[in-house]
């Protein structure tokens, strides 16, 4: 089968990108937070340049293997822009629809860059110093709390438990490690309530309501999103 020239172009362009990305990638010691840092700060700026952003999107698309992976939740979307499946790593864009306030960690480390929006970042420490509290949030208190806006990046230890505090709108790129954990423990700040969360390899099924898979014609809808906003 024979692709159209314009889409010929478009995959070429994805492959230089996509190599230079696993590059990147295999130069990273994911066990060392600073080589997390310094190295998925030049991999995700790489990746946001509005050309590259957009080649990746369009890769996910129309890409099975990608496009089965992306998740939408209550209030915001998960793109999985590349899997390196050899080490286990992938490269994600959030797009946030509305306010999220959780308290969590996570099942790996991982490095962000933010691209529009912002959000309040919360941090309460590492997980084994902060116990189960039954009574809910009462015993977590916030040791550090920053704002998070466009250009800004960080690297989080899967241990930290934080929270992030996004605004609608409000659009991040991710490279998550190498999971080292089967599930996480999230409590929502409003309600206290708690909920446990696997990957999505290990559940049977959505784990929560508001949950839903993410079609092609989702992926153009936020493109359009990000060309509004002046990401691609």
């Amino acid at each position: 089968m024979h692709l159209p020239v314009s889409q010929q172009r478009a995959s070429a362009g994805s492959d230089v990108i996509v190599s230079a990305v696993a590059n990147a990638i295999a130069a990273i010691d994911f066990a060392d937070i600073q080589s997390l840092l310094d190295g998925g700060e030049a991999l995700l700026r790489h990746a946001a340049r509005p050309e590259h952003l957009r080649a990746l999107l369009d890769r996910t698309r129309t890409t099975p293997g990608l496009l089965t992976q992306c998740e939408h939740f209550n209030l915001f979307d998960k793109i999985v822009l590349h899997e390196d499946r050899e080490r286990k790593v992938r490269l994600r864009l959030h797009v946030f629809g509305g306010e999220v306030r959780e308290v969590h960690h996570h099942r790996a480390s991982f490095a962000s860059l933010v691209l529009h929006g912002s959000y309040t970042h919360l941090l309460f420490g590492d997980e084994k110093y902060l116990g189960d509290p039954a009574g809910g949030l009462s015993r977590f208190q916030a040791l550090m709390a920053q704002d998070q806006r466009p250009g800004s990046t960080y690297a989080l230890h899967h241990a930290m438990v934080h929270a992030t505090v996004a605004k609608p709108e409000t659009v991040s790129l991710m490279l998550q490690a190498p999971v080292a954990r089967d599930s996480f423990r999230i409590y929502d700040l409003t309600t206290g309530r708690r909920r446990d969360r696997v990957g999505k390899k290990q559940a049977a099924e959505v784990q929560e309501e508001g949950e839903s898979t993410i079609t092609a014609e989702r992926i153009l809808e936020i493109s359009d999103s990000l060309s509004r906003w002046g990401l691609i």
